[in-house]
């Protein structure tokens, strides 16, 4: 399948529908955070970065990673953040439940910003010198916080909450704001509005992305897609599903291009190894060649002895050993 790069930059949309176009030159990214509550229905936003020329070893492009990616990187690595980004999120996760415990009539009109502009916490420039104070206290801060929108409120009234007014996020602000509203929305510590706000975020942001990851899938040509198409056929419970296809975007930083291909690749390797019987089945140690593993296998992963087509390297995944070790769906595709 030949899908360009994602391309990324900063932009504004007034319309709903997120911008999505393909071809040989362009796949545009969308990150929407449009409908987020009534009062941000006329709020979105379509990212688009175009990468500047960069220098080519062994016939592959050298692509310096933004500091939002290298946290990422070592996140998935490691298990955690960097220090210095993890003492950020602790911070902010301490400022959002304190906003949670201020009384609702000092808190209304930061909670009016917070619904017309989601990521208010992560990218305002605001926010960000206030909770990189030495003497920081969260419950100060949010004190603060919240008088600052009253009395802009006061001095303003709707025009308060003007898009054109804001920062405009960049795409690491999008990322870091939708990993901490995944993790939000289970944080029993948060107030009740902010959780809410948490699911609706992500809600949007998936539902929009699977729709782009579809409509990239569609467009693509029938021999690309073929196993993928194939394995919807017989096993919709999953090929179809939303959560399949989270999995895939997730992987991709939430790039539909990048995910759309992954996930084609992905049918078309399991219908080389295991043949087109096993796309609608669970594949298990005894669908694999014995000479490649032992029947009485009890470790949670193992790096195959041999390559697939490419020559790349094949990893095995138990998934019932890494559940029993406490790993998680995100964790393992991480």
């Amino acid at each position: 399948m030949d899908v360009a790069r994602s391309q990324r930059s900063s932009g504004v949309r007034s319309q709903h529908q997120p911008a999505i176009s393909s071809g040989e030159n362009e796949v545009d990214n969308v990150l929407s955070e449009s409908l987020l509550t009534p009062l941000a229905g006329e709020f979105g936003t379509h990212i688009d970065r175009i990468p500047p020329k960069r220098s080519t070893v062994l016939g592959m492009a050298i692509v310096p990673m933004t500091s939002g990616e290298e946290e990422r990187t070592i996140a998935d690595v490691y298990g955690r953040n960097p220090p210095e980004a993890a003492l950020v999120d602790e911070r902010l996760n301490a400022l959002e439940r304190e906003v949670g415990r201020l009384k609702r009539e000092e808190r209304s009109s930061l909670e009016n910003a917070l619904r017309h502009h989601p990521l208010l916490t992560v990218a305002s420039p605001h926010v960000r010198a206030m909770i990189r104070e030495e003497d920081y206290d969260a419950p100060s801060a949010a004190r603060r916080l919240a008088r600052y929108w009253r009395q802009r409120e006061s001095l303003f009234g709707s025009r308060a909450f003007s898009t054109d007014i804001f920062t405009q996020p960049d795409f690491d602000d999008y990322m870091c704001h939708y990993n901490r509203c995944l993790r939000s929305m289970h944080d029993l510590e948060l107030d009740g509005e902010m959780r809410y706000m948490a699911r609706e975020y992500v809600s949007i942001v998936n539902r929009v992305k699977i729709e782009a990851m579809d409509k990239l899938i569609d467009e693509a040509p029938e021999k690309d897609r073929e196993a993928l198409m194939e394995a919807r056929r017989v096993n919709p419970e999953v090929a179809q599903s939303d959560e399949h296809k989270i999995l895939f975007l997730k992987c991709e930083d939430l790039v539909e291009a990048s995910a759309a291909v992954r996930m084609m690749k992905y049918w078309e390797m399991k219908k080389l190894l295991f043949g087109p019987d096993k796309l609608g089945k669970e594949i298990t140690l005894a669908d694999v060649e014995t000479s490649v593993f032992e029947s009485d296998v009890i470790v949670h992963s193992l790096l195959v002895p041999d390559t697939d087509e490419a020559g790349r390297c094949v990893f095995w995944v138990n998934g019932k050993e890494l559940a029993r070790e406490g790993w998680t769906a995100d964790g393992v595709v991480s």
